[in-house]
């Protein structure tokens, strides 16, 4: 392949590439989110969670799985940056990716659900804690990409 050719390839956008995570996101959050227990049922061998807001409940499903595949994009960049060009920086970004991405699942109504707990009263407050982290995780996603 000449150079000519390989500079006539077209470059999928950035900000394309922030969309499809954000809709590979919500598509397996709202998987999850149709498989969750009822509000207020039991969820597994341990406490049943008291009664959430349906709504809000399924909404924190579906946007802890938003924020998890922006972390698994984030890292993937910045793991491919620092193989590229073993700069330390791009490493500890990874690997503090990684940290941020395994709290965000520890912290979501999956993992709850997962280990027999239910989330608690905390349903309304994790959506919103998600919407935020979900634009900051966006953004991040986004200027890294670009």
């Amino acid at each position: 392949m000449s150079v000519k050719e390989a500079g006539s390839k077209r470059r999928i956008s950035s900000w394309v590439w922030v969309l499809i995570v954000l809709v590979l996101g919500a598509v397996v959050g709202v998987m999850l989110a149709a498989m969750a227990p009822p509000a207020g049922g039991p969820a597994g061998p341990g406490p049943a969670p008291p009664g959430l807001p349906s709504g809000s409940y399924r909404a924190a499903y579906a946007l802890s799985a938003v924020d998890l595949s922006l972390l698994v994009a984030l890292i993937y960049v910045y793991a491919r940056t620092f193989l590229e060009t073993r700069a330390r920086f791009a490493l500890g970004l990874a690997i503090f990716l990684v940290a941020l991405a395994l709290q965000t699942f520890f912290g979501s109504p999956v993992a709850f659900v997962a280990f027999g707990f239910g989330p608690g009263g905390l349903g309304p407050l994790l959506s919103v804690s998600y919407v935020f982290e979900t634009v900051a995780l966006s953004v991040f996603l986004l200027l890294s990409l670009e």
